[in-house]
């Protein structure tokens, strides 16, 4: 049997003593090092808390009448009933690297010790905490005896539903992360066990005798600890803070899906890149028409997905890599890379590879590549093709009299031309200097004479004008050959054609020849 008064007198000079103590690790906390960790103000608040409520409960069972006491221990509620909104914060924001309740939901959650506080000062409604109140003296303390009304079941709900959910969420944090991390997890359980075990044991009395709550003191020493493993062992200022930097701050969208592909978390890149906000997490992650299933088939494959979103120029390419988190939890982490400029800068390379710079047209290669692609479709089904080979005429000239830029400008014309001219299923390329071919797919001889003249034409007709705004002129010659059973290959064509535009420069240039 505990002694009664030592119970009393023991707590009057321990809770001050915690009290300053807990003042100590509050200021350290605050300490320029402390002042960069995330948890900082979860935890000064709960230090503050915590000091008010040593203090507080000391004062009531100090005080030498009714009405004092009364007072102190309605205020206490000003102190206990918010730690445990506080701790629940804390904990949140020690597994979800420096994010604690969103501000919409913590003002509706510091509803309810608000109101409590209205109704323990309110004698109106203080029935609903204490139904009745029966004070006496003993051993030179003023005491009560109270009944717990319908408030206090609330309240009591309300407490320990908070402290169970942070501590599960610790412990949850405790069983995923390893080494170092783990410990600090550990610390931070401990610490809010001792609390919770000293207000069990008030409640059950386990122990004859006990009659005072030594429930603050409980939390004084989960200051302790929680100071323990925020500073001393770094918790903040090492892992959590690291990943928060690098995940948050990563150009990688980072997205954390459950089995059913519901979105757990993401990081801001990955709100970005698919235009959602916070309200995204819970919710059945959807890009366009790619779906999370893909994400979660795609981590058992250990290769990477390609997706799109958007259409025209402002189409993002994205390459998603999926992991599976474990066996202890069902779900996956998706590290999605923005590729759009990769995929542009591939194209671009790929265009400069096969297009001429200048004119825009397909270079030699590309079009000798879609010229034996043609020839073989027209050998394997019969159907007519016509090659044509075109000359600027007198191109030396016009670069020696009005300047290369003029002799580029005029390139860039007849480009021109012959893209507009041709027909979408035909093909031109520049092959060298002012040469360039056409193979013309599905047209016999004397449909593409027609087609080669209209171009020839064109090209006589236009005017451009040279960097000093005189005009110029230009003409073109033509050798045009249609496919025949003897021509071995392309090589056959071309030189065939070469020969028919050799004909036309010797006839006088600005003409079509055609040769069967």
């Amino acid at each position: 049997m505990i002694p009664f008064t030592f119970q009393y007198d023991l707590f009057r000079i321990v809770a001050p003593i915690m009290a300053v103590g807990s003042f100590g690790f509050m200021l350290a906390g605050l300490s320029s090092t402390g002042r960069r960790n995330p948890a900082v103000g979860s935890y000064t608040v709960f230090a503050a808390i915590t000091i008010g409520y040593l203090l507080s409960n000391t004062m009531e069972i100090s005080s030498g009448s009714s009405g004092e006491s009364l007072f102190w221990s309605q205020l206490i509620y000003l102190f206990i009933g918010f730690m445990p909104i506080v701790w629940l914060d804390f904990s949140l924001r020690f597994t979800r690297e420096g994010r604690g309740i969103p501000r919409p939901l913590l003002a509706i959650v510091c509803l309810f010790p608000l109101g409590t506080l209205i109704v323990v000062f309110s004698p109106r409604l203080s029935p609903l905490m204490w139904p009745s109140i029966e004070w006496f003296r003993q051993g030179g303390f003023v005491l009560s005896v109270r009944s717990h009304g319908p408030w206090f079941i609330f309240y009591a709900a309300y407490t320990y539903g908070f402290f169970l959910a942070g501590a599960v969420i610790v412990a949850r944090a405790f069983v995923l992360y390893r080494s170092f991390y783990r410990k600090q997890a550990r610390t931070i359980f401990v610490g809010i066990a001792v609390p919770l075990a000293t207000s069990l044991i008030y409640v059950l009395r386990p122990i004859p005798g006990l009659t005072k709550d030594f429930t603050p003191l409980g939390y004084a020493a989960a200051v302790a600890f929680f100071y323990i493993a925020l500073f001393r062992r770094a918790l903040f200022s090492l892992a959590p803070v690291a990943r928060s930097l690098v995940i948050e701050r990563m150009q990688d969208g980072v997205l954390v899906l459950d089995k059913e592909g519901r979105v757990a978390d993401a990081n801001a890149a990955a709100l970005s890149m698919f235009q959602a906000g916070e309200a995204v997490v819970g919710k059945l992650f959807r890009a366009v028409d790619f779906g999370a299933d893909r994400f979660i088939a795609a981590a058992d494959g250990g290769k990477a997905v390609e997706f799109s979103q958007g259409t025209g120029d402002s189409t993002r390419h994205y390459s998603a890599l999926s992991m599976r988190l474990g066996d202890r939890v069902e779900g996956v982490v998706v590290v999605v890379r923005d590729v759009t400029e990769a995929k542009n800068l591939l194209a671009r390379v790929e265009s400069l590879a096969s297009t001429d710079e200048l004119t825009g047209l397909p270079n030699r290669r590309s079009f000798m590549i879609e010229a034996d692609r043609e020839l073989a479709t027209s050998r394997r089904y019969g159907t007519p093709l016509s090659v044509a080979m075109f000359d600027l005429d007198h191109f030396k000239a016009i670069n020696d009299e009005y300047g290369h830029a003029a002799g580029d400008a005029g390139l860039r014309e007849f480009g021109h031309i012959l893209a507009a001219e041709i027909r979408k299923d035909d093909a031109a390329g520049r092959i060298g200097g002012e040469e360039f071919a056409v193979i013309l797919w599905n047209a016999d001889l004397e449909a593409s004479r027609s087609i080669c003249e209209r171009i020839r034409t064109k090209v006589e007709s236009k005017a451009f004008e040279s960097d000093d705004g005189r005009t110029i002129r230009m003409t073109v010659s033509a050798g045009l050959v249609s496919f025949a059973v003897d021509d071995a290959n392309l090589d056959c064509l071309l030189i065939r054609a070469d020969r028919a535009l050799y004909e036309a420069k010797n006839a006088g240039r600005n003409r079509v020849v055609a040769r069967r």
